[in-house]
């Protein structure tokens, strides 16, 4: 329940600071704010594979990994997207479908985006830090 509650809270902080930018710009923020996040989960999911053994996790995402014969790249890059892509879909029916966030979203406090962009660049940035530090240490040891 708590982590509902913490999903919510994020997504209701970046709803209110995407419709105050979308008053003065005419953006879809609706689809911004959903790419955003879907990247972010992105991220988390690629994080918790690389820190997770493969017998646990990894073998689970083989299922939906497209083969791309020749194209190592296009090969990541579908799976990319395919991930980023259940998130949207699943972002889109818990939030978007029905106009569902104008239900919840007062009832979570305003952050002035700072915990939906937090969000954001910590799931950006804390797999590239721990791998630096990862590199470091083994360079050190």
């Amino acid at each position: 329940m708590k982590l509902k509650r913490i999903y919510y809270s994020i997504w209701s902080d970046g709803i209110r600071k995407m419709e105050l930018v979308n008053s003065t710009r005419k953006t879809n923020w609706k689809f911004a704010s959903n790419v955003l996040i879907s990247t972010a989960g992105f991220f988390n999911i690629l994080f918790l594979s690389a820190i997770l053994p493969k017998k646990y996790f990894w073998h689970y995402l083989d299922y939906i990994k497209i083969e791309f014969k020749g194209s190592e790249y296009l090969t990541n890059v579908s799976f990319g997207a395919t991930i980023s892509g259940v998130f949207f879909i699943i972002n889109y029916f818990l939030i978007f479908r029905k106009e569902r966030y104008k239900s919840f979203i007062d009832d979570y406090k305003y952050y002035n985006g700072k915990l939906f962009l937090g969000y954001f660049i910590a799931s950006m940035w804390v797999p590239f830090l721990c791998l630096v530090v990862a590199m470091i240490y083994v360079k050190v040891w």
